[in-house]
C-alpha cells in the first residue's frame, strides 16, 4: 500500500530547520489534505511515517510534529513513539475535557512535548497550557493587537510561540518582534509531498491477535506463532521495536521483539493498525507473502536439523525477510538496516555469509529446482535432500492453512487453529 505524506519545515529565529510537520495527502500531486476525516488522516500519516519510510528518513533526524485528533490522543498508540523524535500537535478540534487533559498529562509525564494547534485561549484551555511546550498561532491576516494579546495571554505559562501561515517577510519580522521563536509557512517553504510504501496484513488476523493479546489464557508462544504466520505483521513488529525508544537493536527473533515491547504496547499498536485496515480494505500480495512464508518455514526446519539448530528462530526471520523486499518495495539491504536484526541475521541477508546464509541458499536452490545446487548445499549444511523435500511439503501445507481463504486454521476459515 502506498501512503502519501507531506512535510513542511519549521524554522527557528536563525531560519534553521528544527522540525517538520507531517501532513496527510490523498495522492502524490495533492496540495492540501482532503477527502477523509481527521482521524484517518492522522492514522495514515502515523502508519506511513513510522511503519513505512521511517520517521528518521522523513525528517532527517529533525523533530516530527504529529497532528493528533481526539481518537489518537486517547487510544494510547502515541506512547509507542520515541518522545525524542516527535511533538504531539493537539488539534484545535479536541475538546479539553477531563479525559483529554489526563491523556495529555500522561504523555508529558512520559517525556513527550505537547503543541497546541490554533487553540482558543479561554479558561478551559488552561490545564493544557500548563503542560504544553509550544502554542501554534495562525498569524495569517491577524492584526498586531491580536498577536500582542495572545503573547500576553500565554506569557505566564512560559511556552514557545510558533507562528504558522507566515507568508511574507513583513509578517515574519513582526512575529519576531513579538517574541515568536518558531516559524512555519509559505514564505519559507511549501509542504513537500513524499510517498512511502507499507504492508497491510489481512484485518482478520489483526483482530484475532487483538483477542489473543487480551486473553490472559493465551500463551506467549501462541502469539508468537500468529505473528510468524504473517510476513507484514512480522515486518511491522520489528519496525515498531526500533521506533519505540526501547533500544530494540540486535533483534534475534519475533519472540524477542514481542518480549521487548510487551503485550500492552503490541495491543495498542495493533488497534491502530486495525482501524486503518478496516477503513482502507488493504492487503498483501498473496503470492509473494506465500513464498516468503514457505522460505521462512523451510529455513527454520533445516536449521533445526543442522549444526545451526540454536539459531532456528533467527533462521525463520532470514527466510521471511529474504522474500519480503518485493512486498515492501525496497532492497533487502535497506530492510536489514531498518529492522535492526542481530549481526548473524544481517550478514546472512545483506552479505550472504555465515551458516544461516548457507541454509537460505539451499532453500532458494530448491525453489528454483536446481538439483545440482541443492545437492551441494545439502552437503554444506549437513541435511539430506529427502529431508528438505519433506520440509517443503510441510511448509506448503502450513502456509496454505494460514493465508488461503477458507482453509482450515486460516484467519477467515472459521476453523480452530491447527497444530504445527
Amino acid at each position: 500500500m502506498e501512503i502519501f505524506i507531506a512535510r513542511q519545515p519549521i524554522f527557528d529565529r536563525s531560519e534553521r530547520v528544527v522540525a517538520y510537520e507531517l501532513l496527510y495527502r490523498a495522492s502524490g500531486s495533492a496540495e492540501r489534505a482532503e477527502g477523509v476525516d481527521a482521524d484517518r488522516m492522522a492514522h495514515d500519516v502515523l502508519l506511513g511515517s513510522v511503519f513505512g519510510a521511517g520517521l528518521h528518513r522523513i525528517t532527517q533526524g529533525a523533530t516530527a510534529f504529529v497532528n493528533t485528533p481526539r481518537s489518537l490522543l486517547l487510544g494510547g498508540a502515541l506512547h509507542l513513539l520515541d518522545p525524542r523524535q516527535v511533538v504531539i500537535e493537539l488539534l484545535e478540534t479536541v475538546e479539553p475535557d477531563a479525559e483529554a487533559i489526563a491523556a495529555c498529562e500522561a504523555l508529558v509525564a512520559a517525556g513527550f512535548r505537547l503543541a497546541l494547534d490554533d487553540a482558543v485561549l479561554d479558561r478551559r484551555i488552561e490545564p493544557l497550557l500548563r503542560v504544553a511546550s509550544i502554542v501554534k498561532v495562525d498569524v495569517l491576516a491577524q492584526p498586531p493587537e491580536t498577536l500582542v494579546g495572545i503573547r500576553e495571554r500565554v506569557a505566564p505559562y512560559h511556552v514557545t510561540l510558533l507562528a504558522e501561515k507566515v507568508e511574507t517577510a513583513a509578517v515574519r519580522d513582526a512575529c519576531r518582534a513579538l517574541g515568536f521563536e518558531l516559524f512555519q509557512g509559505y514564505y519559507f517553504s511549501r509542504p513537500e509531498n513524499l510517498a512511502t510504501r507499507t504492508l497491510l496484513p489481512e484485518w482478520g488476523r489483526v483482530a484475532s491477535l487483538l483477542q489473543m493479546l487480551s486473553d490472559d489464557r493465551s500463551h506467549d508462544h501462541e502469539i508468537e506463532e500468529a505473528f510468524r504466520s504473517d510476513p507484514s505483521l512480522s515486518y511491522k513488529l520489528l519496525r515498531m521495536v526500533n521506533s519505540a525508544g526501547v533500544g530494540g537493536r540486535g533483534i534475534e527473533s519475533i519472540g524477542h521483539a514481542l518480549r521487548m515491547l510487551g503485550r500492552s504496547a503490541v495491543h495498542r499498536w495493533l488497534s491502530l493498525l486495525l482501524v486503518l485496515m478496516v477503513g482502507s480494505g488493504g492487503g498483501v500480495k498473496r503470492e509473494l507473502a506465500r513464498r516468503a512464508l514457505i522460505r521462512a518455514w523451510m529455513c527454520e526446519g533445516i536449521a533445526k536439523r543442522s549444526d545451526a539448530s540454536e539459531s532456528a528462530e533467527g533462521c525463520f526471520l532470514v527466510g521471511l525477510f529474504s522474500g519480503l523486499d518485493a512486498l515492501v518495495g525496497m532492497p533487502v539491504e535497506q530492510l536489514v538496516a531498518e529492522l535492526g536484526l542481530a549481526p548473524p541475521l544481517a550478514r546472512a541477508l545483506a552479505h550472504r555469509t555465515g551458516p544461516l546464509a548457507a541454509i537460505l541458499s539451499l532453500v532458494e536452490a530448491y525453489e528454483a529446482a536446481d538439483w545440482a545446487r541443492v545437492d551441494v548445499a545439502c552437503a554444506e549444511v549437513g541435511v539430506r535432500r529427502d529431508v528438505v523435500t519433506g520440509l517443503y511439503i510441510e511448509a506448503v501445507q502450513w502456509v496454505h492453512e494460514r493465508i488461503e481463504p477458507g482453509a482450515p486454521g486460516s484467519a477467515d476459515g472459521g476453523a480452530e487453529k491447527s497444530e504445527v
